[in-house]
């Protein structure tokens, strides 16, 4: 994923503002906050183990896919704003990119992006956010006439507490809302829906000591009507209903701001267990998808 940003400072009377411009392929990529889909827990994970049969479509159905130009400004620190809109470039580029290309818009999608940060302590931070995002999209490979039309609402939330360089909590929540017109799938018999809806709530805890010892617990559910043909494929009962949750524990062993060779070395150990209550649908041999991962990152600069 990649974000280009050009900004300046101003002064507006008695206030500051930062404003600019950023250039990306991925809507949300840019956004200031760890709770936008781009960024949000689990942040890692294995690319081989199975999940949910569908999410929003602001939740990676464009990532690495579309170039996206937006302006945003924070105001006093603590009012963000960013507005823009996205394009699929032509699948030769992406292709020559390496990217994945996810159909065509015939319009730009506009994406639209606010929040309001506060500290209410010296210690503790809050932010609450919302965003807006509308592509109408001509899957890949489709012949059926018209566009898949989508409109993603998104409702956000996290709080940190910090005391001194021994211990951090963050609390971080997400909830995203999609309506579907799918007059192209519809009309291709790709789908038995011509409007469906989906919902996604992502939350997560985490708590760190002395920014080397970490455990995060997260939940996470999707839901959605049934569609006897967009679903049927990974579905027993083509539905796209997904709970579950998530444990992980992190060592940071040069995450401290006196560790050896900081900044320029850093390595994260991480064990993350993942576990499903209901998957695509069905209680049913959900916990057989349940995926153990064993991650090493490391990164020198």
């Amino acid at each position: 994923m990649t974000d280009i940003r050009y900004a300046r400072t101003a002064k507006l009377g008695s206030h500051t503002a930062v404003w600019g411009l950023t250039v990306n392929n991925n809507p949300t990529i840019s956004d200031i906050y760890n709770t936008g889909p781009a960024w949000q827990y689990p942040y890692f994970g294995p690319d081989l183990a199975p999940g949910a049969v569908a999410s929003p479509i602001i939740n990676g159905g464009f990532m690495n896919g579309v170039l996206g130009l937006t302006a945003y400004t924070q105001v006093d620190g603590k009012w963000y704003i960013e507005a823009g809109a996205y394009k699929v470039p032509s699948k030769s580029f992406i292709d020559h990119v390496n990217g994945m290309y996810p159909g065509r818009l015939d319009v730009p999608a506009p994406y639209l992006r606010m929040a309001y940060q506060a500290s209410p302590s010296s210690s503790s931070n809050l932010e609450v956010g919302a965003l807006y995002f509308e592509p109408k999209l001509h899957p890949m490979g489709s012949m059926g006439p018209g566009s898949d039309d989508y409109k993603d609402y998104g409702l956000d939330a996290s709080y940190e507490w910090f005391s001194g360089s021994k211990h951090a909590v963050t609390v971080q929540g997400q909830y995203l809302y999609e309506t579907q017109t799918l007059n192209n799938s519809y009309a291709a018999g790709n789908a038995s829906n011509l409007h469906n809806h989906l919902s996604s709530l992502n939350m997560n805890a985490n708590y760190y000591y002395k920014n080397t010892y970490g455990v995060t617990v997260g939940a996470f559910t999707t839901s959605g009507n049934r569609d006897s043909l967009l679903y049927s494929a990974s579905s027993a009962n083509d539905s796209p209903n997904t709970n579950g949750g998530s444990i992980e524990l992190n060592w940071v062993p040069f995450g401290k701001g006196d560790s050896w060779a900081e900044p320029y070395l850093n390595l994260r150990v991480g064990l993350q267990y993942t576990f499903y209550t209901k998957f695509n649908g069905t209680t049913s041999h959900a916990s057989d998808n349940n995926t153990l991962y064993l991650v090493f990152q490391s990164y020198l600069f």
